[in-house]
């Protein structure tokens, strides 16, 4: 079952070492910086090497450290490792951070739903503020919390307040069922 699968990822997925760098697990704050700058890493574009070797070194850093180093004038470290890597093929290590990314950001499926009152505040917000409200995390610790796992407390926080649009084990069992049926592999 795919959603169990996710839960159980959120959990135990290690986050792996690229480019000499052992990463932290992806958490909201790696996505927020890098949706926010543009990085072509995280949006998918053509990765070019500045911005492949930026995402590795912001998702190697927690909150609190990446808050210091945005603020610092002093990038020394950063401008060593970098240039470092900078002239090598960066290939296995684009496919590797990708691959890294896609582990953190599987979320559970939700039925979806046409709805017009959508937020304005940006979702990983919505993350940071139940994981302190209602798991108690400093701030800190919520903007360090991996995706995977802040998505996977969010939507079981939501569904003890009654919501009904993650998919169950038996609906997604019914669902590939259909999927199948209509591709003729199986008979209705």
């Amino acid at each position: 079952m795919a959603n169990r699968d996710t839960f159980f990822k959120a959990v135990f997925v290690e986050p792996p070492r690229i480019c000499g760098k052992r990463l932290r697990p992806f958490s909201l704050a790696h996505e927020y910086f890098l949706e926010h700058t543009g990085n072509s890493a995280l949006c998918r574009g053509a990765i070019d090497a500045d911005s492949l070797l930026t995402a590795i070194f912001v998702c190697s850093l927690t909150y609190s450290e990446l808050k210091r180093h945005i603020n610092s004038p002093r990038m020394f470290r950063l401008g060593l490792w970098y240039l470092k890597w900078r002239f090598r093929n960066l290939d296995i290590a684009a496919e590797s951070f990708l691959s890294y990314v896609d582990e953190y950001i599987d979320v559970p499926d939700h039925w979806s739903e046409d709805r017009e009152d959508s937020y304005s505040a940006p979702w990983q917000w919505h993350m940071v503020t139940v994981l302190c409200d209602r798991f108690n995390c400093t701030l800190n610790e919520a903007w360090d919390t991996p995706v995977s796992f802040a998505r996977c407390a969010y939507d079981t926080f939501n569904e003890s307040k009654g919501d009904k649009s993650i998919v169950s084990d038996h609906q997604e069992l019914c669902i590939a069922a259909a999927n199948a049926a209509a591709r003729g592999e199986i008979a209705v």
